[in-house]
């Protein structure tokens, strides 16, 4: 089924190109909340299972100390002690994405070349608007390290050895 999609997506959006020239925001939106939403199942299933039938995680879960919750979407966020603060939604209860993902490989990606090759505090500061990523200091150091407009950037001349 998840094939199918694929290619009539692709199929979909090779059309809308030769036809408008761009794909507009709400397609985006779409198509990252359904990639969201695919990445969550694959990865917390079990949870997602869980929290459909009793509003609650299992005790053995290893997401279970964040207070995963599904929202009107049916997408996991998580809750915290940001609940009665002013932020947005986003913020107060972040959308939940698993480490080992090559979708929040390329999302952390995506947000530090948009943010001009950004460190990684930076970077995490700007995923953690919208996303939770367990252990995602390291990820995003892992990221940033095989960059390579960074690296080119960051290395340091040789020193010339003469005899």
């Amino acid at each position: 089924m998840v094939l199918h999609f694929l290619q009539t997506a692709v199929y979909n959006t090779r059309n809308t190109l030769k036809k408008r020239g761009a794909v507009d925001t709400e397609e985006l939106k779409k198509s990252e909340e359904y990639w969201i939403k695919e990445i969550q199942k694959e990865t917390y299933g079990s949870e997602i299972i869980d929290l459909e039938k009793t509003q609650k995680v299992s005790d053995c879960s290893k997401i279970r100390s964040l207070v995963p919750y599904l929202d009107d979407r049916q997408i996991l966020r998580i809750k915290g002690r940001l609940d009665e603060s002013e932020l947005s939604l986003d913020e107060k209860q972040p959308i939940l994405l698993p480490q080992n993902s090559k979708f929040t490989e390329m999302l952390i990606l995506r947000e530090h070349t948009k943010n001009f090759h950004s460190g990684v505090t930076t970077t995490l500061v700007i995923l953690r608007r919208k996303f939770w990523i367990p252990k995602g200091r390291q990820l995003v150091k892992k990221i940033i390290k095989k960059c390579l407009i960074c690296r080119k950037y960051s290395l340091k001349p040789a020193n010339q050895i003469t005899a």
